[in-house]
């Protein structure tokens, strides 16, 4: 069954994101290669995980969410980054903002996007 994004939520350092339009996450694993020279089939380890979120809003400089956002990509510190679902599932992990893009266009609002690293384990409740 596809689900709406109605009810969804995002928050940053204990700040929840208002205007959010779009919201991404990223989760993977790396394989390493273990691979016998003259073997035909390629077999594979479990590596690394590694994720990443991003964020689209609607950029408002006077909004304290967006205030704090354009604070934490200049201390560049990490703090708890949570997506919440319409269903209530609900992704939590420290992340580091590693970008904060603006963009605007004639006869357009100014929108922003956040990227995020994630750092340490991913919490999926």
């Amino acid at each position: 069954m596809a689900q709406t994004t109605s009810g969804s939520s995002v928050s940053f350092g204990g700040v929840t994101l208002t205007s959010v339009f779009t919201f991404s996450f990223s989760n993977q694993r790396e394989t390493i290669d273990v691979s016998e020279i003259g073997l035909v089939p390629k077999t594979f380890l479990a590596g690394s995980t590694t994720a990443t979120a991003n964020v689209e809003l609607f950029y408002n400089q006077a909004e304290s969410p967006t205030a704090a956002l354009e604070a934490y990509i200049a201390s560049g510190t990490a703090a708890t980054l949570v997506i919440t679902s319409t269903t209530a599932q609900t992704y939590t992990a420290s992340a580091i903002l590693t970008s904060f893009d603006i963009t605007g266009s004639a006869g357009d609002v100014i929108r922003a996007t956040a990227t995020f690293q994630i750092t340490g384990a991913v919490t999926i409740a």
